[in-house]
């Protein structure tokens, strides 16, 4: 639960009795299910002007020091003990968000007292048992995991993410943006005529939420790669962007290596065109937002002080 979610649970729980109990407990529900998102920064294209410095362009592939990460589902052993904990886990935090909120003095705090003990346990005895055989159904036998991540395996050692966005950005230049692109390699010196190169690195990618505690979620694909657009003569840094992809329909991971995994090897080529198109989009065609400043007022006149 977030810092803002507890001060706002003890808030509501600071005046707990027999009146306030049916409140306070669907408050803490939806507390419990809410959170706090930041608003995500837009960056702005580059201006007309920078685009102008652009001029003949070449596209250079940069090494990429990471490598494609997955989260792996839990087998049903795993899957019986993640349930049995997490069933216990919810009995203890009913206790102690209820009993941090909880105050007063007499009947009143005792009777408080009473309902979240009461609470805390009947939920520990009846959730413990109960997430143990779901996630043991949840859960993935296996040999059969063993041999999803076999098939993952194998796809990721045929796979070069960075050749196919490579390929793909050529492409969505010239097709989007009439806009073509020298393919260079970053150890060969650069063609005659060649004013600004991108550089391009895949940054990451990876199946599934990092340090999801989920025991079989379902999962999408993340790709992040990173653009940065050099003036060759003045050695200058003239523009870089940050392009994501994340995909719109989730599977298990299981379902993702079903049939040599070709659901994820299509993924890839969907992930790869639209990070291609996202970056020719910013760099090339998305207008630039004027900066906003302080408004000006024009200048007093003697009429307007009279």
């Amino acid at each position: 639960m977030s810092h803002a979610a507890t001060l706002a649970c003890e808030s509501i729980l600071c005046r707990f009795d027999k009146r306030t109990l049916p409140v306070c407990v669907v408050a803490l529900i939806c507390l419990l299910a809410s959170g706090c998102t930041a608003p995500k920064r837009v960056q702005q294209p580059p201006s007309e002007a920078l685009r102008a410095r652009f001029g003949n362009m070449a596209l250079r592939l940069q090494p990429s020091a990471s490598a494609f990460s997955y989260e792996l589902p839990a087998t049903k052993g795993v899957g019986a003990g993640r349930g049995a904990m997490a069933g216990a886990a919810s009995g203890l935090e009913i206790m102690g968000v209820l009993g941090s909120g909880a105050s007063g003095s007499g009947d009143g705090a005792l009777y408080a007292a009473v309902v979240v003990i009461g609470l805390g346990v009947a939920t520990t005895l009846v959730a413990t048992p109960v997430g143990t055989v779901v996630g043991a159904l949840r859960g993935v036998p296996a040999d059969q995991l063993r041999h999803a991540e076999a098939s993952v395996g194998t796809v990721l050692a045929q796979t070069n993410l960075a050749l196919i966005l490579r390929e793909d950005l050529l492409d969505a230049a010239w097709g989007h943006a009439n806009r073509p692109l020298s393919a260079v390699d970053e150890l060969l010196p650069l063609p005659a005529g060649i004013q600004s190169v991108i550089d391009l690195e895949m940054t990451y990618a990876r199946l599934g939420e990092p340090g999801r505690k989920g025991i079989n979620p379902p999962m999408g694909l993340e790709l992040s790669a990173f653009v940065r657009v050099i003036d060759v003569a003045a050695d200058e840094h003239l523009y870089s962007y940050q392009s994501q992809f994340q995909s719109t329909v989730k599977r298990k991971f299981t379902d993702w290596a079903a049939n040599d995994a070709r659901a994820l090897r299509r993924e890839f080529e969907v992930g790869c065109q639209a990070l291609a198109d996202d970056i020719v989009a910013q760099i090339f065609l998305r207008p630039a937002v004027p900066e906003t400043g302080k408004k000006r007022h024009p200048p007093r006149t003697s009429k307007d002080m009279r």
